[in-house]
């Protein structure tokens, strides 16, 4: 039994199909990024984490405790 090729035109469709797709996902993907980005941009930088809680204030009043660990 002789089973009938695929043609060579329909895979050429196929992989022109996927080839959009992929190159359509990675353009997305960078479009999240940036937005992202932005976003990120724009939080001020108080309300990062250092300014939460290791500061030099925090560090200082954490010291001793970690003295008294260490004897």
């Amino acid at each position: 039994m002789h089973t009938k090729r695929i043609p060579y035109w329909i895979w050429s469709f196929a992989a022109i199909g996927a080839l959009i797709l992929a190159v359509g996902m990675i353009a997305w993907s960078l479009l999240q990024a940036r937005e992202a980005i932005q976003k990120a941009a724009e939080i001020p930088p108080e309300t990062s984490l250092p300014s939460q809680g290791f500061d030099r204030q925090g560090f200082e009043e954490l010291l001793p405790r970690l003295q008294r660990t260490d004897q």
